[in-house]
């Protein structure tokens, strides 16, 4: 059975720890976001940022997903978006989640 006292003091044992949790992700997020905003800025070609990545070969460390003619495209209108960010529309809108859920699974 849950005690609802005992849940709470355990809780509140643990608050600085959550807080700390809270603040050290919210730092990484705003981190991440940073450098998806400037990354038109940064490498100004998909050629330019797949040079910046490790060689694909069995010795080295993978870098993951590649850049491909998608960042090149996304490249021509990032100066005048307000979401500077990569983003990449794929032509279909949803009204939310539970919609986008269905189609995924029909493909």
């Amino acid at each position: 059975m849950l005690h609802k006292g005992k849940l709470q003091a355990a809780l509140n044992q643990k608050r600085n720890q959550f807080s700390l949790f809270d603040g050290t992700f919210s730092d990484q997020l705003n981190a991440y976001r940073h450098i998806l905003e400037t990354l038109h800025v940064r490498y100004p070609s998909s050629a330019q940022l797949g040079h910046s990545l490790p060689p694909d070969q069995p010795s080295m460390p993978s870098a993951g997903a590649r850049p491909t003619i998608e960042f090149d495209r996304w490249l021509v209108n990032a100066e005048r978006n307000t979401y500077r960010g990569p983003h990449f529309s794929f032509g279909r809108e949803f009204a939310n989640h539970e919609q986008a859920r269905q189609w995924a699974e029909c493909i």
